[in-house]
């Protein structure tokens, strides 16, 4: 508890590294298992995960700021965690937020509630499974529109665009969001080879604007 506390004076929207996560692995770090492990009250992310071969599933991170897990995993599961009451610091409020670079990543059976942005958000993921989660209530800050949606997938505008990700069997919860599901190109080469299908998104007048939302430059996209 109380990790990633900084004295420093925040400056709001520069997205500074402060502090830092409760637990940390980096590029030099593979062959680990994270299990069953309690986060709580912190002043920075839960878990920032940037290592190979990496298994993070049972623990339950709550109440800490700008992501339950953060980071750029490669060949990893992310499973069975529960996260909760996410809040933002200085940048966003993720409950899992995987950046640039993560590739061959499994996504599943997590529990995420409360967060000020998204439930689960990523960028020019490749490879990604997102399968069987149950994200509810996210953009508690009322923040813009992709920022406040349970499943976000951002084309950030590098070289290598979001590809090979399939969206499937999640339930997703409103509590006031924006969109269930939301596919944004901002840029660069668009985003290919998606698919999106048997996920429970309620009713459509269960979301502020709708169930699913794709940019218009997003090509190669499935749903169901």
């Amino acid at each position: 508890t109380d990790f990633g506390k900084t004295e420093q004076p925040l400056h709001p929207g520069k997205c500074e590294f402060e502090g830092g996560p409760a637990i940390w692995f980096g590029w030099a770090d593979s062959g680990i298992t994270l299990t069953n492990n309690y986060i709580h009250d912190g002043h920075w992310a839960g878990i920032l995960l940037s290592a190979d071969d990496c298994v993070v599933s049972g623990n339950r991170i709550a109440s800490v700021r700008e992501a339950g897990i953060y980071g750029m995993p490669v060949n990893s599961i992310i499973s069975g965690n529960r996260i909760l009451n996410i809040r933002r610091k200085d940048c966003s409020a993720q409950g899992i937020e995987l950046d640039h670079g993560a590739r061959n990543v499994v996504v599943s059976g997590n529990v995420v509630t409360d967060t000020d942005y998204s439930s689960i958000a990523m960028t020019n993921p490749v490879q990604v499974s997102i399968s069987g989660n149950v994200c509810e209530s996210p953009g508690r800050d009322g923040g813009s529109s992709p920022q406040s949606s349970c499943i976000a997938i951002y084309n950030g505008g590098q070289a290598l665009a979001p590809t090979q990700v399939t969206i499937s069997g999640n339930t997703l919860v409103s509590g006031g969001a924006h969109y269930g599901i939301s596919l944004n190109d901002n840029g660069g080469k668009p985003m290919d080879n998606m698919s999106v299908v048997g996920n429970n998104l309620g009713l459509a007048t269960d979301w502020n604007r709708a169930p699913i939302h794709i940019s218009p430059r997003a090509k190669g996209v499935h749903y169901l």
